[in-house]
């Protein structure tokens, strides 16, 4: 009798411990549940990288933020899904919370693989698997940011032309200054002036930021043959403003000088007579 009681006894506290660590890890996974579930639905990024350098977690806003699937992700090193990025500025800092487990805040300029940029603000944190980041997207901050220093830089560089057509009665000097200005104030990399008879010919007679690159396109407003940006001007008063000029200008040998900006053109013009054109970019 005293064994099967015993027995009892051991039966009833085994089944009581079980029952502990059911609750207890029924109540760790729907803990679990409900931490992924709010990292899941949050607007910032988060991540979790290993201290292997792989992911271990991402929510969706951080795959919108790299352009990249979960599948891409999970359990793959930051090196095999971005190439390289062990050199970039950022991954110096996460070697470095890694390694002395300290917090990090930092601004993020992130490169895709079509050669567009993101920005982002980051939060590094310290957690027992790695690193846990956090992200928002202020890329478009920063490109309002870039806007308007370049229309600030413009609008100087519209003002020193202007102050230097009221002294200056060299004309050639007057004309190559004045693309200077407008590349010295930062507002435009590269501008140039060809004057003449249009429904004739053309001449280039000042630039600056583009050098030997203007070769081509010097020789062939000579003869009558116009770059795109010089016709677009030719058809309207307006300003022209080429967004993309390796789409819009093919064809023209400055197309790659302008890959990575826009380019505005516009006819010179006095009373009603056009005697040339300005090109920016």
């Amino acid at each position: 009798a005293s064994g099967a009681t015993m027995y009892s006894l051991w039966r009833r506290q085994r089944d009581y411990y079980f029952k502990e660590q059911y609750e207890a890890t029924e109540a760790l996974r729907l803990q679990e549940e409900r931490y992924r579930h709010t990292l899941d639905g949050m607007l910032e990024g988060c991540q979790i990288i290993g201290s292997d350098w792989k992911y271990q977690y991402v929510n969706e806003t951080a795959t919108m933020h790299g352009r990249k699937t979960r599948e891409e992700l999970l359990n793959h090193t930051m090196m095999e899904v971005y190439p390289g990025i062990e050199k970039a500025p950022l991954f110096a800092v996460l070697e470095r919370c890694m390694k002395d487990r300290v917090a990090e805040r930092m601004e993020n300029e992130f490169s895709y693989d079509d050669g567009s940029l993101g920005y982002f603000n980051l939060s590094i944190e310290p957690v027992p698997e790695g690193l846990f980041i956090l992200s928002s997207d202020i890329t478009i901050r920063k490109k309002a940011e870039a806007r308007l220093k370049h229309l600030t830089d413009v609008l100087r560089a519209l003002r020193n032309v202007n102050q230097l057509i009221t002294h200056e009665k060299d004309r050639s000097v007057l004309l190559h200054r004045a693309c200077e200005i407008l590349t010295d104030a930062r507002g435009y990399d590269s501008a140039w002036i060809a004057l003449g008879d249009p429904s004739v010919s053309l001449h280039v007679v000042a630039e600056s930021g583009i050098g030997d690159a203007l070769g081509n396109v010097r020789d062939g407003l000579k003869n009558h043959q116009y770059p795109e940006c010089c016709l677009l001007a030719l058809k309207q008063t307006d300003v022209v403003v080429i967004d993309n000029p390796p789409v819009t200008c093919t064809g023209c040998s400055l197309a790659e000088t302008y890959r990575d900006t826009a380019a505005i053109s516009g006819v010179l013009r006095h009373a009603d007579v056009a005697y040339g054109v300005l090109v920016a970019a």
